[in-house]
Formats: C-alpha cells, sequence, structure tokens
C-alpha cells in the first residue's frame, strides 16, 4: 500500500506558540468531524534547529491519491486554518508526497 499525504509546513513566532496550537487542536477536530478520508494526521514541532521560531510540519495521510482529490474541501476549512495562515512567519510551504518505500522503514 502507497499513501498519499499532503505536507505542509510553517513557522510562527514563539510567543504565538499557543495560538497555534489551540488552532491545531481545532483543525484536528474539523478533520474527525468532516474527513473521514484522512488516514491520520501527524504534527511535528521543532525543538531545536537553526532559525530563531517555532516550525511546524504536518501530514495527512490518504489512502490514494483520488481518495485526496475526492475529499472536498469546504468554508470551514478554510476557517480552521485561517489563524495558521495568518500566524505563518516568512511562508506556508505544502505539497504531495508519497511512501513508496515503505520496507525501508524502521519500526521498532
Amino acid at each position: 500500500m502507497v499513501s498519499i499525504y499532503y505536507v505542509a509546513q510553517w513557522s510562527i513566532p514563539e510567543s504565538r506558540k499557543e495560538a497555534c496550537e489551540e488552532a491545531i487542536k481545532a483543525i484536528l477536530a474539523h478533520i474527525q468531524a468532516e474527513h473521514a478520508a484522512i488516514r491520520s494526521v501527524r504534527v511535528f514541532r521543532q525543538v531545536w534547529g537553526p532559525l530563531p521560531r517555532r516550525a511546524y510540519q504536518w501530514y495527512e495521510e490518504y489512502e490514494s491519491l483520488s481518495a485526496l482529490e475526492q475529499d472536498v474541501s469546504t468554508p470551514q476549512c478554510e476557517e480552521v486554518w485561517a489563524l495558521i495562515y495568518a500566524l505563518a512567519q516568512d511562508s506556508f510551504l505544502a505539497g504531495l508526497w508519497s511512501d513508496p518505500q515503505r520496507d525501508l522503514w524502521v519500526q521498532r
């Protein structure tokens, strides 16, 4: 099985961490209520790095590209993501990724 991931990356001023994490909780609640096609969500927060700000990585997993394409964006999607867009410092990057080499993963 090869999953497809919507991957987003953004960074915020350290002073806005609580606001960002509240926004993330709202997005997760929206996904659980409205987007059954999303198989999983993973959020990573930078603990240490070269830039003086807090960075985030967001992964939404879909069963396939067609599942992602059939998952309709709604006005509520834009509403729950609006604070993240407003907080994002410098840029908000997004792309689609796949995991065709899952057999090379190491899990214990």
